[in-house]
């Protein structure tokens, strides 16, 4: 998996672009998002083609989810009434953390992206990918770790 952290640029308007980097996935994140100071947002939206099944994966203990969804790419805004919404965990992962996963089933592409919104002490990690079944957890995933931390993600 790539750690983005080290190799984002801080554009004017807030957005950091994963698109000089070597990813599954194109992340942005946005800071501040809502003109609220201690809230970010992340966008992950595919390349090129389409992204079925995407699961949001986070440290099973963090509280800091204020929401997310699907919208428009680019935007940093987002519906949350998505299709087939699944929820999951705490689950152990092999060898890994325990977890939280969500996300939907509705296809991602380079023109619909998944947001998630947090306030506060950002988690440890996020990770994304995509799962092999409708109601199943993901695989091949990426993640992100925030500010100073070192933790490793799934």
């Amino acid at each position: 998996m790539d750690d983005l952290d080290s190799q984002h640029e801080n554009h004017n308007n807030h957005k950091i672009n994963s698109t000089k980097t070597n990813t599954l996935y194109n992340w942005r994140i946005y800071h501040p998002y809502e003109d609220v100071e201690e809230r970010v947002c992340v966008e992950v939206n595919a390349w090129r083609g389409l992204l079925y099944r995407w699961r949001f994966i986070i440290p099973h203990d963090y509280k800091g989810i204020v929401k997310w969804g699907v919208g428009k790419s680019g935007t940093g805004i987002l519906n949350d009434s998505i299709k087939s919404k699944i929820q999951n965990g705490p689950v152990k992962m092999i060898n890994g953390p325990t977890v939280l996963w969500f996300g939907g089933n509705e296809s991602l592409s380079t023109e619909l992206s998944a947001y998630l919104v947090f306030e506060g002490e950002p988690p440890d990690y996020i990770s994304f990918g995509q799962a092999r079944e409708v109601d199943g957890p993901p695989y091949e995933m990426e993640g992100i770790t925030m500010g100073n931390n070192t933790h490793h993600h799934p």
